[in-house]
């Protein structure tokens, strides 16, 4: 005769949650196998398209895209010349050290979508707080 297994929803839901972030990392590594190789095959000539594959600070495998300042202003609700001031250190009263750093790609200037969002989120929660 059989047993009857019990499984509550928390239990269930964790393996669920384990099943799909091991067929993301799966794919994600396969994507990234196949893009270095084209890459390689290219020369090494593929350009930064602005977004590329990694696996974030919490172990979630995914896309990370990076941002111009425009959507910067927009996902903060501020304006562009505010995000060029929190990350100007010549100007110490609008200056936020904790604001994320970005980066130049050619003329262009880049944040990383994700942390613009943990650092809207964590200032958020701060103000709730207060």
């Amino acid at each position: 005769m059989s047993e009857l297994i019990v499984i509550t929803k928390p239990e269930l839901a964790d393996l669920v949650q384990n099943a799909v972030a091991t067929a993301i990392k799966k794919v994600t590594c396969e994507q990234e196998k196949l893009l270095a190789e084209i890459n390689n095959k290219l020369g090494n000539q593929l350009p930064d398209m602005a977004t590329h594959l990694n696996y974030n600070p919490h172990g979630q495998a995914g896309i990370r895209m990076r941002i111009r300042i425009k959507e910067v202003a927009e996902l903060l609700g501020i304006s562009p010349s505010t995000v060029r001031a929190r990350c100007d250190k010549k100007n110490p009263s609008r200056y936020d050290p904790s604001f994320p750093k970005f980066t130049k790609e050619g003329t262009a200037v880049l944040w990383w979508r994700d942390e613009i969002i943990a650092y809207n989120n964590k200032t958020n929660s701060s103000e709730d707080a207060a």
